[in-house]
């Protein structure tokens, strides 16, 4: 997540200029296959209440590579995003 979060920050940055009282948390729950590419991703829960966002950040979520994970053939995270204004 370090590389992209410049890209998830843009994303919410450019709604708050539309949104200024924008905030919440998103919980995205997403699948890394072995070789480290996200296989699916979900907004499992948010309380950020705006899709356009959601979607823009799973888009972003979906891109990732992890590299090459040992273990089972595919791994299930939940992971929690805050965004507060400024």
């Amino acid at each position: 997540f370090a590389g992209s979060s410049g890209k998830i920050h843009k994303v919410y940055s450019e709604k708050l200029k539309i949104r200024p009282d924008l905030q919440g948390r998103i919980f995205y729950r997403f699948t890394i296959g072995q070789n480290g590419a996200v296989l699916e991703s979900v907004v499992a829960q948010s309380t950020l209440n705006d899709r356009e966002v959601e979607n823009r950040i799973n888009d972003i979520i979906t891109s990732l590579n992890f590299g090459p994970v040992s273990g089972p053939d595919a791994m299930e995270v939940i992971y929690p995003i805050d965004f507060l204004p400024p």
